[in-house]
């Protein structure tokens, strides 16, 4: 009887999730679609085929919506670090980029990535929620390149911070660049990132070679 009540707790507990992910996803349409601000209470229970009683049994409000596409979205940018697997620092940074260009491919996936940072620039609430998201971001970016940095695999960058910003916004502004532009995939854009990566991130040179020996100096 104890195990028959257990699992209708936890199934109960799935389909709570499984609502709560459904309406998150109508939700992200809605925003790619028309914005944070047109994208009313209305429309989402309408993309989501369900009742506003019934969204409203799961979010209270359409700011928890957006708090939870916010989570959502850096959830699924902690996914291409787990993604990235093993292996070394520039091919475990590729996998990253391919990963998140692929996943930016996606219907809708950069207009909700500019519909977050405008919101964020206008909204204290969303700017919170963007500022927790891109502060997991680098940390995550940060303890790759650390710990790549004290394996002696790379160089320690001249500015740490710049690094990552600039790793960053090459990501995005690819995903920019490949919404407006059709001929722009991942596998084109591939070479260049890993071109990139060498550049901001070069490989850490041995002591043999990092002065001239006295044969090379006649």
């Amino acid at each position: 009887m104890t195990n028959g009540v257990a699992d209708a707790q936890t199934v109960g507990e799935a389909g709570i999730v499984t609502r709560r992910q459904h309406i998150i996803e109508a939700a992200k349409r809605c925003v790619a679609r028309a914005g944070f601000h047109a994208a009313s209470m209305h429309e989402i229970c309408a993309e989501a085929g369900m009742s506003p009683g019934a969204v409203y049994r799961y979010f209270r409000s359409k700011d928890e919506i957006i708090a939870a596409i916010a989570e959502d979205e850096q959830a699924s940018t902690a996914a291409l670090f787990t993604a990235a697997g093993e292996g070394g620092f520039h091919e475990r940074m590729l996998r990253i980029g391919r990963t998140f260009l692929k996943s930016m491919a996606e219907p809708g996936r950069v207009a909700l990535m500019a519909e977050i940072m405008a919101e964020s620039l206008r909204n204290p609430e969303v700017a919170k929620l963007f500022c927790t998201a891109e502060d997991s971001t680098r940390q995550k970016f940060a303890d790759l390149l650390s710990q790549a940095v004290a394996a002696g695999e790379v160089e320690l960058p001249m500015d740490f911070d710049v690094a990552i910003t600039c790793i960053m916004a090459v990501g995005e502004g690819l995903a920019f660049r490949m919404a407006n532009d059709p001929t722009l995939t991942p596998e084109r854009a591939e070479p260049m990132l890993k071109a990139m990566a060498g550049g901001l991130f070069p490989h850490k040179r041995s002591e043999s070679s990092a002065y001239p020996t006295a044969a090379s100096e006649d």
